[in-house]
């Protein structure tokens, strides 16, 4: 999830919340890798159940409107499509999520592996806690 979290960094997840209520798009959770449930993932929510996720031209839809991601530097958004000139499209069913790492041209995520049902998500990651120097809320972007 470069450049926001970096390897060796401690992370607060709150676990409770999405009993109340459902995640949303921007929220960064920690889940089970669902081909290996043994090992926990942090990724980004980028599709919401129900939605229409397509990836085109280093460019990410959902429901044909364009998200702005703020918070992926340049290089990123070059390296969002993994074969830019062929469209990716899934619709999402009721308990699924598309999650995408930040790190676009070095994550595994739902681009490779497909959608991630709502039972393998653990949490949000609410706080950098270590190092130090780093700790901080991780707010969710507006879309």
């Amino acid at each position: 999830m470069e450049p926001d979290f970096h390897s060796g960094e401690y992370l607060l997840v709150e676990k409770l919340g999405y009993h109340f209520h459902r995640p949303n798009r921007g929220d960064v959770i920690v889940f089970r890798y669902p081909n290996n449930p043994e090992i926990s993932y942090i990724k980004r929510i980028i599709g919401l159940p129900g939605e229409t996720i397509q990836v085109y031209k280093n460019q990410v839809f959902a429901n044909n409107t364009k998200l702005t991601e703020d918070y992926l530097s340049p290089k990123e958004i070059t390296a969002i499509s993994q074969n830019p000139d062929t469209p990716y499209e899934i619709t999402l069913t009721d308990e699924q999520f598309f999650v995408m790492g930040d790190n676009r041209q070095h994550s595994s995520d739902s681009r490779e592996w497909g959608p991630l049902d709502r039972k393998f998500i653990i949490g949000r990651s609410a706080l950098v806690l270590y190092p130090r120097q780093n700790i901080s809320a991780i707010a969710s972007p507006n879309y």
